[in-house]
C-alpha cells in the first residue's frame, strides 16, 4: 500500500473514532430499554411509594443512602442516613421516578457523553443509572441507585 493511501486512511480512522468519541455514541440500547421500562412503570399506575438507594453525584447527600417517600407523584420527604431529615427546599435532587425517566430522556436528547441504566424487571423504574454529560467536564456527572421500591397504594 502506497505511504500517502496509508496516511489517508489512519488519519480517517482517528478521526471516526474522535467523532465518536466526542458525541458520546450511540444510546439506542439505553433507549430502548428506558422506552420498555416505562411501559412497566405505567402498567402499575403507581403516583404513591418509597425508595431506598443513593444519589450518586458530587453534592451534598452524595452517597449517602437515603429513604424517599413519594406521595401522588410528589417527593415529600427524604430521610438520609436512617436519621436526617432533608428541609424541603434542599430536597430538590431526590426525584420521583417518573422525574428520573425525565432525566434519562433529556440526557439521550442532549446526546450526554455516556449514559448506563439498569430498569427493575418486574416495575421498570430506573434501579441504577449514570449520566456523564460531558467528557471533559469535572463534576457535572449525576446517578440514582434504588435498591428497593415500596408501592404504598
Amino acid at each position: 500500500m502506497p505511504l500517502r493511501r496509508l496516511i489517508l486512511l489512519t488519519i480517517s480512522v482517528v478521526s471516526l473514532q474522535g467523532c465518536d468519541y466526542i458525541t458520546g455514541g450511540d444510546h439506542q440500547d439505553v433507549e430502548q430499554k428506558l422506552k420498555a421500562a416505562k411501559l412497566l412503570w405505567a402498567a402499575r399506575a403507581s403516583q404513591s411509594y418509597e425508595y431506598s438507594g443513593q444519589l450518586l453525584c458530587f453534592c451534598g447527600f452524595g452517597g449517602a443512602d437515603a429513604r424517599v417517600v413519594v406521595l401522588n407523584d410528589s417527593v415529600i420527604s427524604v430521610v438520609v442516613q436512617d436519621t436526617v431529615v432533608v428541609p424541603e427546599p434542599f430536597r430538590g435532587s431526590y426525584r420521583t421516578v417518573d422525574q428520573l425517566f425525565e432525566l434519562l430522556d433529556e440526557a439521550i436528547r442532549t446526546n450526554a457523553y455516556r449514559i448506563t441504566a439498569e430498569f427493575d424487571s418486574q416495575s421498570g423504574y430506573p434501579s441504577d443509572f449514570f449520566i456523564d454529560y460531558s467528557e471533559n467536564a469535572a463534576d457535572e456527572e449525576f446517578g440514582y441507585r434504588i435498591t428497593t421500591l415500596l408501592h404504598l397504594r
